[in-house]
């Protein structure tokens, strides 16, 4: 909310700006597919939540205690936002650290996708999506060489990278969720402390073993040159034992312990090219989505038609497995698989609830956010 609380500040300062017609749109652009950013994953997580469009200047404004607008309400804002961005597109830069016409079309199009998917909304979200993935390059030339590149620090602001949030060390970085990737130094033995294993004081490695074997078995079977990225592994351990990584968003591991300076990629083109095939995929269009599949196969094993099958069941467990190999721990890989509606596949305590409770897959709004704010309600089914 401090992301929409200064947007929506920003958008009432350029009605009276002097700047360049061009200017202002490149601005509103950037403001505009913030806001919408910003309400879609508030939307998303929680569901019913505070819709504010306008400068919050006191604390007497009813802004300051809102209560949770209806999803159906945000979600049409969202749309709103999201146009607004588009038609503002033409204006923007390349400059991945600001909005750029690749990233609002990736919005609009993962937007869509949610909409016809997990909001009911209809066939017309999915020409909305296609609208959105036309605009963009969804091809071979569209991606790095070498997957491993698109995350190094020395590369950043690739052309694959179409939004990203920048961090460098100027900033004196102390936090993020970076440490979730790192080992404790008590783990590993010396000789391996960042040659190979990224340091940090503490360890909260995430990947379930069931994880882990996709993605080994990706490597040792299939030969897929992206494991070596995203699952770093071997006898480093401090008593000689195998311990697993992973070897995104490690920074600079030049000195005693990693640097958190490495950039987090939000939007890459990649995302659009699984996004068309999931498209097509919805629309039946199987053949079509197995030549999405494969440009982001090629990369991955070096190989022509990786996917040959077309069988609508066959083309399911496809995109499944490309979004699991391609974008381990890119906050990806959840979202794509309740939009496929086999989360449940997935999660067993899930399943369980889900017939019980509807909002299952929506957070509960913590204690301490309600007892600042007693108009919050309880998400319905939450604790």
């Amino acid at each position: 909310y401090k992301v929409v609380a200064e947007v929506n500040a920003f958008i009432e300062s350029m009605e009276g700006s002097t700047l360049s017609d061009d200017v202002k749109k490149q601005f509103l652009g950037d403001a505009y597919f913030l806001r919408a950013l910003a309400y879609y994953n508030l939307a998303t997580v929680w569901g019913d939540v505070p819709l504010n469009l306008v400068p919050i200047e006191s604390v007497s404004q009813p802004e300051c205690y809102p209560v949770r607008a209806p999803k159906a309400d945000v979600y049409a804002q969202i749309g709103k936002d999201i146009e607004t961005a588009v038609a503002n597109s033409a204006y923007l830069g390349s400059d991945c650290y600001f909005a750029t016409k690749t990233a609002v079309n990736l919005l609009k199009a993962e937007y869509a996708l949610w909409m016809y998917t997990n909001q009911n909304g209809g066939a017309d979200y999915l020409t909305l999506a296609q609208d959105a993935l036309d605009a963009l390059v969804l091809t071979s030339d569209a991606l790095l060489a070498d997957y491993g590149q698109v995350f190094v620090n020395s590369n950043k602001k690739n052309k694959e990278i179409a939004f990203a949030l920048s961090n460098n060390q100027s900033e004196k970085l102390t936090g993020g969720f970076y440490p979730y990737f790192y080992l404790g130094n008590s783990s590993v033995a010396p000789a391996y402390q960042n040659k190979p294993v990224p340091m940090k004081s503490t360890q909260w490695w995430g990947f379930q073993p069931p994880f882990m074997k996709r993605l080994r078995d990706s490597r040792d079977i299939e030969g897929d040159k992206r494991v070596a990225t995203n699952l770093g592994d071997g006898p480093y351990g401090a008593s000689g034992e195998n311990i697993t990584w992973c070897n995104k968003y490690i920074g600079d591991q030049s000195g005693a312990i990693a640097i958190e300076d490495c950039d987090i990629p939000y939007y890459r083109t990649a995302l659009g090219i699984m996004m068309a095939a999931e498209l097509a995929y919805y629309k039946k269009e199987y053949t079509k989505a197995l030549g999405y599949l494969n440009v982001i196969a090629k990369r991955a094993y070096g190989k022509d038609n990786y996917y040959t099958d077309a069988a609508p069941s066959a083309v399911l467990k496809a995109i499944e497995n490309e979004y699991f190999l391609e974008f381990p721990a890119e906050g990806v890989i959840w979202w794509a698989l309740i939009r496929l509606d086999t989360i449940w596949d997935y999660n067993s305590y899930l399943k369980q609830q889900k017939a019980s409770n509807p909002n299952i897959l929506l957070w509960p709004i913590s204690n301490s956010a309600r007892n600042k704010n007693y108009k919050l309600v309880q998400t319905e089914g939450g604790n």
